[in-house]
């Protein structure tokens, strides 16, 4: 409904002006960053912890495709309504699918390209390429030598990690 609703928004854009474009927000269709939106939101989300950085990335960066022996940590959950998750991970090998949570019958997973949740057996829940926020809040690579033992401050009503 919603692609349709874009659809629309933007034949109402290409003849009428762009007051008619509706309901077509940019995060909800994994829209491209430029550069500069990319860095601008990197430096507001990103954190440092313990003199270590804890850099938020998007989809568009493809994180997975390459083993880069870096840890990530994830916040996702399994419902709409559901409190959030928070877990780590290392990006060490190329596998086309590694297991990193389960959650009642809900498991995370890292595939070459994206993460993703699944309700077993194998019925796709979400994508984190495709994903408006519902289920995935944000993915960070952690740039500290070894695994991060820090414990975050996550409010697991909102996802967001506080300081």
């Amino acid at each position: 409904m919603k692609k349709i609703l874009c659809v629309l928004g933007t034949i109402s854009l290409i003849t009428t002006g762009s007051s008619n474009l509706i309901a077509c927000d940019n995060k909800l269709f994994n829209y491209k960053l430029s550069s500069e939106e990319l860095e601008k939101l990197k430096q507001k989300n990103s954190k440092t912890i313990n003199n270590n950085k804890l850099e938020w990335i998007v989809p568009q960066e493809k994180p997975f495709k390459i083993a880069d022996d870096k840890w990530y940590i994830v916040i996702w959950r399994i419902s709409k309504n559901g409190g959030w998750n928070i877990n780590k991970f290392i990006n060490w090998q190329n596998y086309n699918l590694q297991g990193i949570d389960l959650i009642n019958n809900h498991r995370l997973y890292r595939t070459l390209n994206s993460l993703e949740i699944k309700k077993e057996p194998n019925y796709i829940i979400s994508n984190w390429n495709n994903d408006d926020g519902t289920y995935f809040k944000s993915v960070y690579r952690w740039y500290g030598e070894k695994e991060p033992d820090i414990i975050l401050n996550l409010d697991y009503k909102t996802g967001e990690i506080k300081d």
